[in-house]
C-alpha cells in the first residue's frame, strides 16, 4: 500500500497520479468476447509453434497474445506484460474457501430428519406397554 507524504493539496496530486497504476482500464464485454471467441477459432484451427504448445499455459498466454493484437482498446504495458506473464489480476493476504450453501442446507437438513427418526425411535423404547407392567408387589399390599 503506497503511503503519501504531505498534506493536502500535493498529497491528493500524488494519489490522483498513482490511481493509473491501482486500477485497470474496462474493455467491453462485447467486445472482449467476440475477440477472443475469434481467438480460440484460430487456436483451434491452426495452433501454437511454440515448444511448449498444447499446454495449458501456452494456449492461454496464446489466445491474451491473439486478443490482444485484435482488441481496439489500449492497454499498459504493465497489464499487457501481466496478462501474459500469468500474474494473477488481484491478490490477497486472505485465504478464501467457497461452499456450496444448498448443498450445506440439504445436508443439514438429512443430519436433522436422522435426528429425529432416532429421538422417535428412543421415545418409542420408553414406552412402557401395559401388559410389561409388574402389578404383583401392588396386589399383596
Amino acid at each position: 500500500a503506497p503511503y503519501l507524504l504531505g498534506a493536502g493539496n500535493s498529497a491528493a496530486a500524488a494519489l490522483f497520479y498513482l490511481v493509473k497504476y491501482f486500477t485497470k482500464d474496462s474493455v467491453k464485454l462485447d467486445t472482449s468476447l467476440s475477440v477472443l471467441h475469434d481467438a480460440r477459432k484460430v487456436l483451434d484451427e491452426y495452433g501454437s509453434r511454440a515448444d511448449d504448445a498444447g499446454t495449458a499455459q501456452r494456449n492461454a498466454r496464446f489466445l491474451m497474445t491473439r486478443a490482444l493484437n485484435k482488441l481496439d482498446t489500449e492497454l499498459s504495458l504493465t497489464q499487457a506484460a501481466a496478462m501474459l506473464l500469468g500474474i494473477e489480476s488481484a491478490g490477497s493476504s486472505e485465504a478464501f474457501t467457497y461452499v456450496d450453501m444448498w448443498a450445506a442446507l440439504a445436508g443439514a437438513k438429512q443430519m436433522m430428519a436422522h435426528v429425529r427418526l432416532q429421538q422417535a425411535a428412543n421415545a418409542a423404547d420408553d414406552r412402557v406397554e401395559p401388559s410389561e407392567v409388574d402389578t404383583s408387589a401392588s396386589e399383596g399390599a
